[in-house]
């Protein structure tokens, strides 16, 4: 399942550019079984090997529009509720029809927009917790640009710390994209994902 805040800003071309791109086939499509949740994509990369990928977003399109990036918690469709710790920080409980989903992955791609502040990209932890509390599968996390001119505001060495990758007991990797021309970075932390969901 791919989800994070990089699909709904200046990188949210990233789910298009997979489905349009020659070096990822889509060879079909399946409707969501949870509620409606989880309709995807299968896909076969070059090399032959085939996965399924579901995209998951916060809410509309419409919705999202004018949502600064700290409000985006607090208009979640994937999660039940969050709440507030000590020290500020937030914890989000996914909703039952997600929960549900996550019981049948084999990995999750968490996608960032690196071209955004360090606070922005902090922002979508909350939501990352939640779904990787519930199963402990490995982790791509695709630290997106949306072209090679606009540099990244966050390293991939920045974005391990801020959002805690270091303390997970899961298999993960952080990989540097850019999302046009060509999703440069995209098909090689695929490639490493679905190698180790076959472990």
């Amino acid at each position: 399942a791919m989800f994070g805040p990089g699909l709904e800003t200046s990188t949210s071309r990233l789910t298009r550019h997979i489905l349009e791109s020659g070096s990822l086939a889509v060879t079909g499509m399946f409707p969501g079984q949870f509620e409606g949740v989880g309709s995807g994509f299968s896909l076969r990369m070059q090399n032959g090997s085939v996965f399924q990928l579901i995209t998951l977003y916060t809410s509309t399109r419409a919705e999202r529009q004018g949502l600064a990036p700290e409000q985006r918690i607090n208009h979640n469709r994937l999660l039940a509720g969050v709440e507030e710790q000590e020290g500020g920080a937030t914890v989000g409980h996914i909703r039952q029809p997600v929960r549900d989903l996550c019981r049948t992955l084999d990995g999750f791609v968490f996608v960032i927009d690196a071209s955004q502040t360090a606070e922005t990209v902090r922002a979508g932890l909350s939501e990352l917790s939640a779904m990787i509390s519930e199963r402990a599968i490995p982790l791509l996390v695709l630290s997106c640009v949306p072209e090679a001119a606009a540099p990244a505001k966050v390293s991939s060495i920045e974005v391990v710390t801020l959002l805690g990758l270091g303390q997970l007991s899961q298999p993960w990797q952080v990989h540097s994209c850019v999302v046009e021309p060509g999703l440069l970075g995209v098909q090689d932390g695929l490639e490493w994902l679905v190698q180790q969901t076959l472990r």
